[in-house]
């Protein structure tokens, strides 16, 4: 479990502890629809404070290798779908907010290396058995590598991915 390969179910056990939670499981259902399809590439928006993070943090506990989620998914909707055993921690998750690299007030260009690193370092750390073709840049053959030896995909959940535009609305680059 990592950082931001597999980083497990910590926060969504959080939000399910509150007093307040509203199941919304049934947006796995719809992705599961799409896993390993044409249409794979999904963004999920919503206004701001309309629960995007809950929903990411539920995604990375659905779909994270990096734990066993079902005490936490038994209960809600979910469970009852056809789909719910075939994915449930059976896939490589790359978690990140991107709040939190603008927050470290690096231009993109560093966040994009520093972020690159990171992950490439868990790849690896994760599968050393793998002999990794290329550098550490070049994380897209990073997961090639890792699919190909394994079979075991890769889901990307970002969060925060809109935040460049609010934090940083005269930074073009960026």
């Amino acid at each position: 479990m990592g950082m931001y390969l597999n980083p497990g179910n910590v926060k969504f056990e959080q939000h399910l502890s509150r007093r307040l939670y509203v199941d919304k499981t049934g947006l796995i259902a719809c992705l599961n629809d799409y896993m390993r399809g044409v249409g794979k590439y999904i963004c999920v928006t919503r206004p701001r404070r309309f629960g995007k993070s809950v929903a990411a943090d539920m995604l990375t506990a659905y779909y994270s290798r990096g734990c066993h989620s079902d005490a936490l998914f038994d209960n809600l909707a979910i469970a009852a779908d056809e789909s719910y055993r075939e994915h449930l921690n059976r896939h490589n998750v790359i978690y990140f907010d991107v709040a939190q690299i603008i927050k470290k007030d690096v231009d993109a260009k560093t966040g994009i290396k520093k972020l690159t690193k990171k992950i490439s370092a868990e790849i690896k750390k994760e599968n050393p058995d793998i002999d990794f073709d290329g550098d550490d840049d070049d994380i897209i053959s990073m997961f090639e590598d890792v699919f190909g030896e394994t079979g075991t995909g890769f889901v990307f959940i970002v969060d925060e991915w809109d935040c460049p535009f609010r934090e940083r609305k005269n930074d073009t680059e960026s």
